[in-house]
């Protein structure tokens, strides 16, 4: 059963550097085990951690990681929460 929220099932991937960017699809077992902003964030600069080891917070490999909470376009008060993270 497809989860019934704010996703767009899609991480948008941009390189500044080049110039260029894609879009990759994640699944319903990342959603449930990252839930939203925060754990979206900390996955991504994790990943991006262990694969290029020790990451100058200045230079082209660092990234920043814009997310949207679980509770996004809901009208909740506090629901349109973004996490922004970087090293």
């Amino acid at each position: 059963m497809m989860i019934k929220s704010g996703y767009f099932w899609k991480v948008l991937h941009i390189d500044v550097t080049s110039g260029t960017s894609m879009v990759k699809p994640f699944d319903e077992a990342f959603a449930e085990k990252y839930i939203g902003g925060r754990g979206f964030n900390a996955k991504f600069v994790y990943d991006n951690l262990k694969k290029n080891g020790k990451i100058d917070p200045l230079g082209p490999k660092n990234l920043l990681a814009i997310s949207p909470g679980p509770l996004g376009g809901l009208y909740i008060p506090s629901s349109g929460k973004t996490s922004f993270a970087s090293i």
